[in-house]
């Protein structure tokens, strides 16, 4: 069996996953309860993987284009503008960066 390739992500993938992290770390430093709103999109636990490595194997596998990313960043930026109760956390940030 081959051993499996070094995987390189582009930068504006690796700029994505960067806001998530930084979205989940600041929603935990902050430490508030969510909204009812806002827990509507929880899971009930937190996903045994990690965002990055995640939005890392939907880049490598979903084989979706950078102009697609982008746009779907849009999206989810201007929902959490729109809606101040909703925030990223470990709880919903795997189910926003499905959509």
């Amino acid at each position: 069996m081959a051993a499996e390739e070094a995987y390189t992500m582009p930068e504006s993938w690796a700029a994505v996953c960067k806001f998530f992290d930084q979205a989940i770390a600041q929603s935990k430093s902050e430490q508030k309860a969510p909204k009812k709103a806002s827990r509507t999109f929880h899971g009930t636990k937190v996903p045994h993987i990690s965002i990055t490595g995640y939005i890392t194997r939907i880049h490598k596998y979903a084989k979706c284009s950078e102009s697609c990313l982008v746009i779907a960043f849009i999206y989810i930026q201007r929902l959490l503008k729109r809606n101040a109760e909703m925030t990223l956390n470990e709880l919903n940030a795997h189910r926003y960066a499905t959509c």
